[in-house]
């Protein structure tokens, strides 16, 4: 986020939605750490692929 100078705001929504598919819920910090970095890092990049 501070290289490509975006701020959280930007990101925090789509965030959400791609970890749980939601726009409503915990904390993202809480969400990422019950899923693990591995399953966190899957969703991420499947919603990437979505958005292509």
């Amino acid at each position: 986020m501070e290289t490509k100078e975006i701020g959280f705001g930007k990101i925090g929504m789509p965030l959400r939605v791609s970890l749980l598919g939601s726009m409503t819920g915990s904390g993202l910090d809480e969400i990422m750490a019950i899923l693990g970095v591995d399953e966190t890092i899957l969703r991420i990049e499947k919603a990437l692929v979505t958005i292509e």
